[in-house]
């Protein structure tokens, strides 16, 4: 019997998901569902498994979504990790891939990768 991951929210993930215009939802936010309810079942295109530069590896994971809303384009990805012997999900980070690296140098992954690694730490750390 199939019984779905608890998710495990952060409240920085809302701060990148704001971002997106309220006519248009994210479409990442159901697929967190779709993690939720298969676990490592979840697949591609809208999941990504084993995050190979984590420290977390081969537990972090990543929705990928891609959207255009009039002329902007929005790439969103949220990092989640499976945590307590894969029971939850921790929905770690997420934003706008697009945006950011217009703005940004570097690669979006090396920045936010180890963000989300400091997060499962940090809530590993508060049981």
């Amino acid at each position: 019997m199939d019984v779905a991951l608890e998710q495990v929210g952060f409240g920085v993930l809302m701060v990148g998901l704001a971002r997106c215009p309220l006519k248009s939802p994210p479409k990442s936010l159901p697929y967190l569902t779709i993690c939720a309810n298969h676990g490592r079942g979840a697949s591609l295109p809208y999941v990504r498994h084993r995050i190979q530069t984590s420290r977390n590896f081969p537990d972090m994971s990543e929705i990928r979504t891609d959207q255009w809303v009039e002329e902007d384009r929005y790439l969103m990805r949220v990092l989640t990790c499976f945590v307590d012997e894969d029971s939850k999900v921790l929905v770690c980070f997420g934003g706008n891939k697009h945006r950011w690296e217009q703005g940004h140098e570097g690669d979006w992954y090396e920045t936010y990768v180890p963000v989300a690694d400091v997060i499962v730490s940090n809530t590993e750390e508060e049981k």
